[in-house]
């Protein structure tokens, strides 16, 4: 039996219909759901871009399994804390999800009791199974966090919530009181206790499941935690050089205000398990667009000296600037291995992503011949590199140098094997 009503999903996805698609995937990115091809006979029964996008990620949802059911509430809890989401409408979601018998508390849609049950003894169960960080990486991570503020700006109390949603009424492993008491009165009014105990002793981190473990980094490092984006790029730094040797990553897989949410991912034999295609896009999207900033600074107010792009470096420069906003620890002139006795600089590292970022600019000394015979020692060479799963090659070509642009990308593009490469010419 389905535990959410067609009804209630197709009112949901009505009301996305109304956003632009940056929050759809905001909502559902955040709540851990991919998007899967949707079937061809539900694609017959709708129109436009935004429904089909949500019904992407409806696709990758088992809606008789409570675990994925709940993962949906929980994106429709989501919307419920967003400000382009009307107030109206977040009251009917309050009231139709109470009357179709779900839990509703404030801000929070959860299945009955008896059914959540079931998610949370299926969610303990998969966890025992899942510990592959090392204790060494563990205990390197939580050390570093002990000398930091790990709630930031928030009361910590408050913070913990964001792992432990069930914090208040959860045990203590100190004592007989509730753990919330233990550290309100521990932490906070007769502060005694050090951040190490907290972490260890208290909430178990040393030993819990890799997911839990991973939940709580990201927590540290959300926007409502820590809003200085220089420390955000420092923890995210530490936690990603720690995990990558026991195979995790964390990378960013929505955006809140302009900031990244993170969440580890796990490498494994599908790339999409450490591949942010939004990332992809992102970049791709820079890229493609990129003449028009171009032509925007070349025309400037009032008769001002235009700005202009002679050379590779400049590219570099004003592409980098583009990058910023969107990506918290970007690495520019990254060493590669040496490869055939040389090394090589790339020109972007961005780290969380595992993305390679290749700039070139056509010019007339340099044959089409030549610039890919250079990108095709590029890819081979950066293949090596322990951060490098994707390899996007960036060609600026404003005047036309490659005559068949989209035969030049399909040949040196390939989306599949250990390494993906893709490779962009602009404007074509």
């Amino acid at each position: 039996m389905e535990l959410i009503p067609v009804a209630l999903r197709h009112n949901f996805r009505e009301f996305c219909s109304t956003i632009v698609l940056r929050q759809i995937d905001d909502m559902f990115l955040s709540c851990g759901i991919q998007r899967k091809e949707a079937s061809s006979e539900t694609l017959s029964r709708i129109s436009g871009e935004r429904r089909t996008r949500v019904e992407e990620y409806y696709a990758s949802l088992d809606w008789t399994n409570p675990v994925d059911a709940q993962r949906f509430l929980n994106v429709v809890s989501f919307a419920l804390v967003q400000e382009y989401v009307p107030l109206d409408y977040k009251e009917r979601l309050r009231k139709s999800y109470g009357a179709a018998g779900f839990q509703v508390n404030g801000n929070t849609i959860a299945l009955p009791a008896y059914e959540l049950q079931n998610v949370t003894s299926n969610t303990v169960s998969g966890d025992a199974q899942e510990r592959n960080i090392s204790d060494v990486t563990r205990r390197d991570i939580l050390d570093k966090l002990c000398a930091w503020d790990i709630e930031g700006r928030l009361d910590l109390i408050e913070f913990l919530r964001m792992t432990w949603p069930d914090l208040d009424s959860m045990p203590s492993h100190v004592s007989r009181a509730l753990l919330v008491d233990d550290i309100r009165r521990h932490m906070i009014a007769f502060p005694d206790w050090e951040y190490d105990y907290l972490l260890y002793r208290c909430l178990k981190l040393g030993d819990c499941s890799d997911e839990l473990f991973t939940t709580f980094l990201a927590s540290c490092i959300h926007p409502l935690v820590r809003p200085d984006k220089k420390e955000v790029a420092e923890l995210l730094s530490s936690f990603n050089d720690a995990l990558q040797p026991d195979g995790y990553v964390m990378r960013p897989v929505s955006m809140q205000s302009g900031r990244p949410i993170y969440k580890a991912f796990r490498f494994g034999t599908d790339d999409e398990e450490y591949i942010v295609p939004r990332a992809i896009e992102i970049i791709e999207q820079l890229a493609r667009n990129f003449h028009l900033v171009v032509r925007k600074l070349s025309q400037r107010y009032n008769q001002r000296p235009p700005l202009e792009i002679r050379d590779e470096y400049d590219v570099q420069d004003v592409f980098y600037a583009l990058l910023t906003p969107f990506f918290e620890d970007i690495r520019p002139e990254e060493v590669a291995p040496s490869c055939a006795g040389g090394h090589a600089r790339i020109d972007f590292l961005i780290k969380a992503e595992q993305i390679v970022i290749e700039i070139k600019k056509t010019r007339p000394s340099l044959k089409v011949r030549e610039l890919r015979d250079q990108l095709i020692v590029d890819k081979e060479l950066y293949r090596t590199h322990p951060h490098c799963r994707t390899f996007i090659a960036f060609v600026y070509d404003p005047d036309g140098y490659i005559e068949n642009s989209i035969g030049f990308e399909r040949d040196l593009s390939s989306m599949s094997g250990d390494v993906r490469v893709k490779v962009i010419v602009a404007p074509r």
